[in-house]
């Protein structure tokens, strides 16, 4: 990908016991889970984005009817990535997310954290306002 001029860091996911649990619960069987092993490829920008799918497809074949573009097409919740299942000329399947690091730490926080975070300040400083008062206020009771 540097050849094509694309900065790439990559994470992969095991889908933990949880998970697994869930799915198979709900009627799934355990081979035809295809997020076992995901692999998250951060890139810049959205055109790298396409760029890097591009260059996995053409290293690994696709799962037909696997694609998601929901860089184009978001989820309700905000979520955004390229979603695609591939199979490696080992047979292997698996599932790779390509989004930007904006799009990353977005997926991580999530928009519901992101709001949270930035009223936590707010609360916070509206509890330090109201312990400092309440403080005054018990240091003038103890002078009595």
């Amino acid at each position: 990908l540097k050849g094509i001029g694309v900065n790439l860091t990559s994470k992969y996911k095991i889908k933990n016991i949880g998970g697994i649990y869930s799915e198979l619960s709900n009627g799934a069987q355990l081979d035809k889970i295809k997020d076992l092993l995901a692999i998250r490829m951060m890139v810049e920008n959205v055109e790298d984005c396409y760029k890097t799918l591009g260059v996995v497809h053409s290293i690994c074949k696709s799962v037909p009817n696997s694609f998601k573009d929901l860089i184009a097409n978001p989820k309700y919740n905000g979520y955004q990535s390229l979603v695609t299942n591939v199979v490696t000329p080992d047979e292997s399947e698996f599932q790779i997310r390509i989004r930007t690091n904006d799009m990353q730490r977005t997926n991580e926080l999530g928009m519901v954290s992101n709001w949270s975070l930035k009223n936590q300040e707010y609360l916070n400083s509206e509890c330090s306002k109201m312990f400092e008062a309440n403080k005054k206020e018990l240091k003038m009771k103890g002078k009595k």
